[in-house]
């Protein structure tokens, strides 16, 4: 078996998209299939374990964000440190007007801001396909731009081609676009670029049954799914902010969507836990400092009860999650996208493999999410999710939890487990 991947994002990219990708060719190798993979440059990065795989073909493209080339992978040793004190930085009217300029620019770009780096991508990708004859090619998206490459290839050379959708194309619960031409546009042009796919996947069932609604192709779930990462060692500067004696420690990682995870209700419930219990601390570790800090002045909550940390690398993410006591999750708020009730962030899944108690901040929502949480707490001997509707007497509500540590009920959800249900489906001769 030869596989063709092409994803705008891998290493040594750092988000929950491109580690699901290099988990996955990862996973081939340790199964003896061939692949070759195109993606973009990353420029400046933050891995220092990064190291080139020569099946891994770079592209280069222009960053209209930043109006510059990016032709290289560059380690960058600046370090990530505790941003909790600092006040967030002012903005002139002179950036101000400058970023207004780029957003102008940037909403002519589709299908995705990222769309220069396909036309290298085909370059390498014909290449690619005529010396090494894949069998598969498997692209993944978001950027949707990964699919226009793959598109061209497999109807040009003839080759099976599944599509990876980890988040919807047309009715993105993100992006919310109420334009009806807008969403005319996207219907079209996705229908367009994904009809020579002989497979769709997704990452939830919602996600699932829209998609085949809307382009008539077989979708096949694969959950994002956890990796059994062993801890790896993180600077004392990081880890004596979460390990404290005596600390009990709620930690969120990654992105934040005000719009949709009511994180200001949590906060404030969470402020009122830590003035009757001055041992728990709230840590947050992402790309998000600035707004967390401003909310927290806004709302006068205690700033002592708050740990405020910048982006680390995934696996620093993955080791400070196995040293937390909590884990948090925000469900997605009710909105009128029916695919938002598909929304499972990735994080859910790597607080699974961290093995620590998971708080699902649920506030009433009845969606996919509730659904899963709710079904492996009834697989598991004590429970893995605390599923928090109120935030009235939290203290009391988190320290009755009896959490399970067998493992046993979550095994299905193993990047590995989901991993194979996809591979079986690559060796299913075309329908």
């Amino acid at each position: 078996m030869k596989v063709l991947v092409i994803s705008f994002r891998f290493a040594p990219f750092n988000s929950i998209g491109s580690n699901r990708v290099n988990a996955l060719v990862e996973f081939f190798k340790k199964n003896d299939i061939e692949y070759k993979v195109i993606t973009s440059y990353v420029g400046k990065h933050r891995q220092k374990d990064f190291l080139p795989d020569k099946n891994v073909h770079y592209v280069s493209w222009f960053d209209f964000r930043k109006f510059k080339k990016i032709k290289y992978n560059e380690y960058d040793e600046s370090e990530n440190r505790d941003n909790s004190s600092k006040s967030a930085p002012k903005i002139s009217w002179k950036i101000k007007i400058v970023l207004l300029v780029k957003k102008i620019l940037l909403s002519f770009l589709y299908p995705d801001p990222y769309i220069t780096w396909v036309f290298n991508a085909k370059s390498v990708g014909d290449k690619i396909v005529r010396n090494f004859a894949p069998d598969v090619i498997y692209s993944s998206s978001y950027p949707y731009s990964s699919h226009i490459t793959a598109s061209y290839l497999s109807k040009k050379y003839k080759v099976k081609w599944f599509a990876e959708l980890r988040d919807p194309w047309v009715d993105n619960h993100v992006k919310k676009n109420n334009s009806f031409f807008i969403d005319f546009v996207e219907r079209k042009y996705s229908k367009r670029v994904l009809k020579y796919a002989c497979r769709l996947v997704t990452v939830s069932n919602v996600w699932k049954k829209s998609f085949e609604n809307l382009y008539n192709t077989p979708c096949h779930l694969v959950r994002n799914g956890y990796v059994n990462n062993k801890v790896v060692s993180v600077k004392a500067s990081k880890t004596h902010l979460i390990i404290k004696q005596n600390n009990k420690t709620i930690l969120y990682t990654g992105s934040i969507f005000p719009e949709n995870q009511n994180i200001e209700s949590f906060l404030i419930n969470f402020n009122e836990l830590a003035c009757k219990n001055s041992n728990y601390k709230f840590c947050y570790v992402g790309g998000q400092v600035n707004y967390l800090r401003t909310l927290i002045r806004e709302l006068n909550l205690n700033r002592e009860n708050f740990i405020l940390m910048d982006k680390v690398p995934y696996s620093e993410s993955v080791s400070l999650q196995k040293q937390a006591d909590f884990l948090l999750v925000l469900n997605w708020m009710n909105d009128k996208n029916d695919n938002a009730k598909g929304v499972i962030p990735g994080k859910f899944y790597e607080y699974l493999g961290a093995n620590k108690p998971i708080l699902l901040w649920n506030e009433g929502q009845n969606n996919e999410l509730l659904d899963l949480s709710i079904n492996i707490n009834k697989k598991s001997s004590g429970k893995k999710v605390l599923i928090i509707n109120q935030g009235n007497s939290l203290l009391k509500i988190i320290e009755s939890f009896c959490y399970s540590y067998d493992m046993e009920a979550v095994q299905q959800y193993s990047r590995e487990k989901q991993f194979n249900l996809l591979l079986l489906e690559f060796y299913k001769k075309n329908e």
